[in-house]
């Protein structure tokens, strides 16, 4: 994909996830950090990007943000909510049989430290998808 827009926000929808047993650490929910780069990374899924940044372990709960980049085109044809629940499910929590619910706690436009705006970066790339 290429463009020629950049931004400093995108979607982020906090999540709480509930286990069937209590969670040790961070390292134990879902997330895209990537070992070799050690940085956060944007993972494309059909029209957007995603990626799950852990926060908070408490007991059987754990609360992660998960960021969406979606074109401005793309983003008024479509319920964010509908498709992050759907991803959260078919997609994330797939991979992390642990959990047993998740639920979103608030949504909103955000920036993440953790994390380089997806589309910035395709200009550093020359419009090149990572």
């Amino acid at each position: 994909m290429q463009t020629t827009e950049s931004c400093t926000l995108c979607e982020k929808i906090a999540v709480t996830l509930e286990a069937k047993q209590p969670i040790g650490d961070l390292s134990e929910i879902p997330t895209t950090f990537d070992p070799n780069s050690r940085t956060y990374t944007w993972v494309q899924h059909d029209f957007l990007s995603y990626a799950v940044v852990p926060r908070t372990v408490h007991g059987t709960t754990a609360r992660v943000d998960m960021f969406f980049c979606v074109d401005e085109d793309d983003l008024d044809d479509v319920n964010l909510v509908e498709c992050a629940e759907r991803l959260l499910h078919e997609r994330v929590l797939l991979q992390w049989n642990i959990f047993k619910n998740a639920s979103f706690v608030q949504s909103g436009c955000s920036s993440s430290a953790d994390l380089p705006c997806r589309k910035l970066r395709h200009d550093v790339l020359g419009g090149m998808d990572a």
